[in-house]
């Protein structure tokens, strides 16, 4: 389903009631254009496929990335989506894309 934006105790937020951490457009950055993805946009997005070697092979991926990239590191790690033998071991968690901090939090 659309990933939804939650407030802090999982309810639908309420302006100017409700508390959170939610991501806004300054929280992504894409190599593609100078233009914010949208939310319906990060749905869509898988992680490369033939990684880590992708990362030698792209330009695109190392400008934005990469020690001189748009975002500069040294190191990069990918946590993918959980296998059913770890969702076994949280079942009580809600999960809620785009919302790490509030995930992390509830496990």
């Amino acid at each position: 389903g659309m990933a939804r934006l939650l407030a802090e105790d999982g309810s639908e937020p309420k302006v100017g009631e409700s508390n959170g951490f939610w991501l806004s457009e300054v929280d992504f950055v894409s190599s593609a254009s100078k233009v914010a993805p949208t939310l319906c946009d990060l749905e869509k997005l898988g992680f490369p496929r033939d990684w880590p070697a992708v990362y030698t092979q792209s330009a695109a991926l190392k400008a934005l990335i990469g020690r001189r990239g748009r975002l500069p590191g040294k190191k990069v790690a990918v946590a993918g989506v959980p296998t059913p033998e770890e969702w076994a071991q949280v079942p009580q968690l809600s999960y809620c894309p785009l919302q790490s901090l509030a995930n992390a939090e509830r496990a």
